[in-house]
C-alpha cells in the first residue's frame, strides 16, 4: 500500500498554533496527532487535538499531504460523529497556498475530539471523489466518498454509515460543500461534468458542487446556499464514457 506524510495546522481563539503530523496509508482514514520531531512547536507528542487544545476554540484550520490533496479531513467527536470539515491541500498547493482557513464556526476543545484523514492512491483506474458537507444544525455535517466508473453515475455514501446521502442527512439543511479528488491528474479524463450533483427522487437537480484542485489552492467551503435533503435524495458524479 501507498503512504503519504500528513501535516495539519490548527489555530485557536487563544492564539495558540497547534501542530500535527504523521504517515497516513492510502485509503485507510487516518488519526492525526500531534508530532514533535517534524512540527519544530514546543508542545507534547502523540496527542489528539482535544488533549492537546481542550478549552480552546479552533477558528482556523489546514491540512496538507506530501503528495496529493486528502479526500477529506474533518473533526471528529467524542460521539464519533463528523463534527466540522477541514480544508486540505496538496504538496504542491502547500508550498504557495498552504494557509489555514476559517472554520464556518469555531469548535470548542474538549477531550476525545480527533482528526480523521484519508489520503487515496490517484493512479489511473482509482479515481475517487470526497465530499464534505456542512450545515449550521448539530446533525447537518457529514463525509462522504464515491469511486468514478466509467460512463456510469456513482453514488456516494457516507464514511460513517454507508447511507446515501438522503438517509445520513435527512431533514438536515446544508450550507456548504468541499469537494476533493484527491489529485487532479486523472480527473479529466475520468469524468464527464466535473460537478458533484444533488438529485431529488424525481430526478430534478437540487445542488452542484464543483470539483476542487487541492494541487492548485485548498479546498475549502463553497457556498451552496440553504438545501434540505430529504430522504430518497442521493448525490452522484458522472463519469466518462
Amino acid at each position: 500500500m501507498s503512504t503519504q506524510f500528513v501535516y495539519g495546522a490548527a489555530k485557536g481563539a487563544s492564539g495558540k498554533i497547534y501542530t500535527f503530523s504523521g504517515t497516513a496509508t492510502d485509503d485507510t482514514e487516518f488519526t492525526l496527532q500531534s508530532n514533535t520531531s517534524t512540527s519544530g512547536v514546543n508542545q507534547t507528542g502523540g496527542l489528539n487535538i482535544g488533549q492537546l487544545a481542550e478549552g480552546d476554540s479552533i477558528t482556523h484550520f489546514a491540512v496538507t499531504a506530501s503528495g496529493h490533496t486528502p479526500l477529506y479531513a474533518y473533526l471528529e467527536d467524542p460521539n464519533g460523529r463528523v463534527f466540522m470539515p477541514i480544508g486540505s491541500l496538496g504538496k504542491a498547493a502547500a508550498l504557495q497556498t498552504g494557509i489555514m482557513k476559517s472554520l464556518p464556526a469555531p469548535v470548542k476543545m474538549v477531550n476525545g475530539f480527533t482528526i480523521k484523514v484519508l489520503t487515496t492512491d490517484v493512479s489511473s483506474g482509482k479515481e475517487k471523489v470526497g465530499v464534505s458537507l456542512y450545515g449550521p444544525g448539530p446533525m447537518a455535517k457529514d463525509v462522504f466518498t464515491a469511486t468514478i466508473a466509467n460512463g456510469t453515475a456513482a453514488s456516494f455514501v457516507s464514511v460513517k454509515t454507508g447511507l446515501p446521502v438522503g438517509q445520513a442527512l435527512s431533514g438536515q439543511v446544508i450550507s456548504g460543500a468541499m469537494v476533493s479528488g484527491g489529485g487532479t491528474d486523472n480527473m479529466a479524463a475520468a469524468l464527464s461534468f466535473p460537478y458533484v450533483i444533488l438529485q431529488s427522487s424525481s430526478g430534478s437537480s437540487k445542488g452542484a458542487f464543483a470539483l476542487q484542485n487541492g494541487d492548485v489552492e485548498t479546498v475549502e467551503m463553497q457556498d451552496i446556499g440553504r438545501i434540505m435533503v430529504d430522504q430518497n435524495d442521493q448525490m452522484e458524479i458522472f463519469g466518462k464514457q
